[in-house]
């Protein structure tokens, strides 16, 4: 194989492209070619943003898996078991087909009804804020609706506290993943005690909430079937007093993980939309216009969602711009080379998806908001940049579930209302977050 080579920056410019100054990675591809590399410690990454390195990354076998690194990351706040925190491919392999089904078209399908009742009941209330004249705090209002759905679908509807609980995740969010303002000193084992403290007494909190979701979901009370209740019964139980601690503590993390997952990103997904169509109302006109041809004022279905190509464009175009992750993290599992760049076991491959879907060299005019360019098949190139739920093997189970809450969503809210961002608002986004306004973010309803 021939020696390594590509650009180094250091660990500390990386972080901050990714947590202060997203467009700083742009830069420096732009300035040294598309792949940099830097080191982590004794780990050795690459930065890779040229398609064909990536085709290569994602079809190799055996697969490019999840990074050590990512998943110690991600264990910090749900647990050591899960989809996201199998290091062994395997282990992964089985689960992931185990949760399959609950993904399914049917299941989909049957989970759209309960969308559907749940927004209907949300919108309605709604018309509180147009009485009194008040602006709905967007950001809080997606996030109790994501949390419901994620609850009533995959976990029988089991009740919790569910503003307590989206504050209790966005506090792990800033204590346990080493993307926020304490990086520095956490990776150096310096994290200042006190936050250490913090971060186990609401790690403990998010446990006791997800056993009472595990609870509630065996009730007897609970008919219709889902996932947890699978899990148990594939562990040989079926009630919450059966399961020994260990099976507790793997369905427990994989609770905690589509918990947060699945209504984190789907409630950013939502805002970014209306804030996108409060910037652009002739887009609104069309989604409008498109929902009012193809489905009138009823009710969509699953069988609707295909109806809408301008709505999912806009959904895809917002994914593109404003991705739920800001990158996808691929240990090699071998020795490899990629068009002469030496990559060891164990290097770390980073695929920058918030770059490369700004990227000027494959997408144009790439800042602007333009949902038209996904009215037409993408190039090869431009598929394959184009990553917010990931690619390959350990993409995201949720994917087709995540398009059909934001695709419900949008066209039930164009049926009754326009929101508009209150003027002066500030667009500011949470650093590390990349896909997260910040949490003040309000807007006008107005009847349609």
């Amino acid at each position: 194989m021939s020696e390594s080579k590509g650009k180094k920056i250091s660990l500390r410019e990386l972080i901050k492209a990714q947590v202060s100054d997203p467009n700083l990675l742009l830069r420096f591809i732009q300035k040294y070619g598309d792949v940099l590399t830097f080191w982590a410690g004794s780990i050795k990454g690459f930065v890779f943003t040229n398609p064909a390195h990536i085709r290569h990354i994602f079809s190799h076998q055996p697969p490019y898996v999840r990074s050590p690194q990512q998943i110690n990351i991600s264990r910090n706040v749900t647990g050591n078991y899960g989809l996201l925190n199998f290091v062994d491919f395997n282990e992964w392999k089985k689960e992931r087909e185990l949760l399959e089904p609950f993904f399914d078209k049917s299941h989909l399908a049957e989970y759209a009804k309960i969308m559907v009742k749940i927004f209907t009941e949300h919108y309605t209330n709604l018309q509180t804020y147009i009485e009194h004249n008040k602006p709905v705090n967007v950001v809080h209002f997606f996030a109790e609706i994501a949390m419901l759905n994620i609850i009533d679908t995959l976990f029988g509807g089991a009740r919790i506290d569910i503003t307590a609980t989206d504050k209790l995740i966005r506090k792990l969010y800033y204590l346990a993943f080493p993307t926020r303002w304490y990086t520095y000193v956490k990776l150096f084992g310096l994290i200042p005690m006190p936050l250490y403290f913090r971060y186990k007494k609401n790690r403990a909190q998010l446990i006791e909430t997800c056993n009472d979701i595990i609870r509630q979901s065996l009730s007897e009370n609970v008919k219709r079937d889902n996932f947890i209740k699978k899990l148990a019964r594939e562990y040989g139980h079926s009630t919450l007093a059966q399961l020994t601690a260990k099976n507790l503590e793997r369905i427990n993390s994989e609770v905690s993980v589509f918990l947060i997952a699945g209504y984190e990103t789907a409630a950013s997904l939502l805002v970014n939309i209306c804030m996108f169509l409060s910037l652009y109302p002739s887009v609104a006109d069309k989604i409008e216009a498109e929902v009012k041809t193809m489905i009138g004022s009823k009710d969509p279905t699953y069988e609707d969602l295909n109806k809408l190509p301008y709505l999912r464009a806009v959904i895809n175009e917002t994914l593109r711009l404003w991705p739920p992750l800001s990158g996808i993290l691929r240990s090699a599992p071998t020795d490899d080379e990629i068009d002469g760049y030496t990559v060891k076991k164990g290097n770390v491959a980073c695929i920058p998806t918030y770059t490369n879907q700004r990227n000027e060299k494959y997408w144009y005019n790439p800042e602007a908001f333009d949902p038209n360019r996904f009215l037409s098949p993408l190039t090869e190139d431009q598929a394959t940049l184009y990553t917010p739920f990931g690619k390959g093997p350990q993409s995201c189970i949720g994917r087709q579930f995540a398009i059909m809450e934001a695709t419900i969503a949008i066209a039930m809210l164009v049926q009754r209302y326009r929101l508009t961002l209150t003027a002066g608002i500030s667009l500011q986004r949470e650093k590390g977050s990349l896909n997260r306004l910040n949490d003040q973010v309000t807007m006008k309803v107005h009847p349609v």
